[in-house]
């Protein structure tokens, strides 16, 4: 693994959202991630996969400026699929496969997002998206065969004003539309509420609010 350190890093404070990963990943490398679909994933084990699907990403020119639609459940591919999409420098756009399909539809002509990350079964749905498909089981060989350290510092271009995320409302009252969320704000979340909730290393979140809604940000964090 590669260690980095930023300016943000010395100064206590951090200006994207990876870097509150890597830097539990580079000090807890062995501990517990996440607790999902019956396993354990480590921060090393999750660094690795999402550096692979990062450079991945990279080699279809994924990366500052690029909008990344995800349309999976909740899954550990699912925060691959967030974390890789935003190691390459680009931003991500939750969709609930539980969304009836032209909402679906809908968000991913409203927001041009270029690249859609889903599986081969929820692709073949006819969503009218025109943009390249990534079928990550499809490609998951090709995904594990890539590097898997991180990008050294510099050689992804993506500062703290960029984009980290978009979703969308509900529309409760109309179309929905897309709340465009950047580095520096979701960061500015994150550390707030870890000093509000005085959040500790040993601390565990249950998280249950779906991907494709703000409060899971919150949860990650």
């Amino acid at each position: 693994m590669l260690p980095r350190t930023r300016p943000s890093e010395e100064a206590g404070r951090f200006s994207l959202l990876y870097e509150f990963f890597e830097a539990q990943a580079d000090t807890r490398p062995e501990a517990n991630a996440l607790i999902i679909e019956g396993r354990r994933i480590t921060y090393s084990e999750l660094e690795q996969q999402a550096n692979r699907l990062a450079r991945y990403l990279r080699k279809y020119r994924v990366g500052p400026g690029s909008l990344v639609a995800i349309l999976l459940p909740r899954s550990l591919d699912a925060y691959v699929a967030i974390l890789g999409t935003i190691k390459a420098g680009a931003a991500y756009m939750p969709l609930d496969p539980e969304y009836p399909t032209d909402r679906i539809s809908y968000i991913l002509r409203d927001s041009h997002a270029g690249t859609l990350l889903t599986t081969s079964i929820l692709a073949s749905r006819e969503h009218g998206f025109h943009g390249g498909v990534i079928a990550i089981d499809v490609a998951a060989d090709s995904i594990r065969s890539e590097v898997p350290t991180r990008f050294p510092i510099g050689e992804i271009a993506v500062g703290a004003d960029d984009l980290c995320y978009v979703i969308y409302t509900s529309g409760s009252t109309g179309r929905p539309k897309g709340v465009q969320v950047g580095h520096r704000s979701v960061c500015n979340l994150v550390e707030a509420e870890a000093q509000i909730f005085q959040v500790k290393p040993e601390d565990r979140v249950c998280q249950i609010a779906s991907l494709s809604f703000d409060l899971s940000v919150e949860e990650s964090g």
